[in-house]
């Protein structure tokens, strides 16, 4: 990952990263399990544009409630604390209401990249599918229209949850969630759209 960022980020692309996050009972504190994330691209922080905290493992037995928020405070604080410009959650209605219980009180501090909420099959995008595409189903440019899209999505309207009234990114497509999984030069990837204010 740190040898992407470099490249990316010297070949003048704006750039981001998130950071996993474990809630299951035992996990380490969120605060170890950021710096953990950092520690893995500490010289390219200085030219991200935001980390985002991935809230959406709801693997194994799941720690308390009050656990968990303590994992996603503390993980932002050590975000903060660390350099990063600016933290973003990176969640969905679902996984939100069952790790975060539903809670508002991150939505005042934090922007919302609204990641695999279910909405996005409207929008499955085979654009750049140069190497993965099957014969016959080849996009010719990065607008997802095969499945139904009319375009790159909007981010709005959006299906408010956690207090947020506003998304500031929203994933429209995973590689490997349709037949012809989105791909770009080969590579199965992730589509998705954000707030320009995110690289700012």
């Amino acid at each position: 990952a740190l040898r992407q960022l470099n490249a990316l980020s010297g070949a003048g692309f704006k750039t981001a990263a998130y950071c996993f996050l474990y809630f299951y009972q035992g996990a380490q504190l969120g605060g170890q399990q950021a710096q953990n994330c950092l520690n893995s691209i500490t010289s390219a922080i200085g030219t991200l544009s935001f980390v985002a905290i991935d809230v959406e493992d709801t693997q194994g037995t799941l720690a308390s409630l009050p656990a968990r928020l303590s994992i996603i405070s503390s993980a932002l604080q050590t975000l903060a604390s660390n350099g990063v410009r600016k933290e973003v959650i990176y969640t969905n209605g679902g996984d939100w209401l069952i790790l975060a219980g539903g809670t508002n009180q991150f939505s005042p501090h934090y922007p919302l990249w609204n990641g695999a909420h279910g909405s996005f099959e409207g929008y499955a995008d085979p654009a750049g599918n140069f190497g993965c595409a099957p014969v016959g189903y080849r996009a010719t440019s990065l607008t997802p229209t095969a499945h139904g899209g009319t375009g790159i999505p909007s981010l709005t309207p959006f299906a408010m949850f956690g207090g947020w009234i506003l998304q500031s990114g929203t994933q429209y497509d995973i590689s490997g969630n349709h037949p012809a999984s989105a791909c770009l030069f080969g590579t199965e990837v992730d589509f998705d759209t954000f707030n320009p204010s995110l690289f700012q």
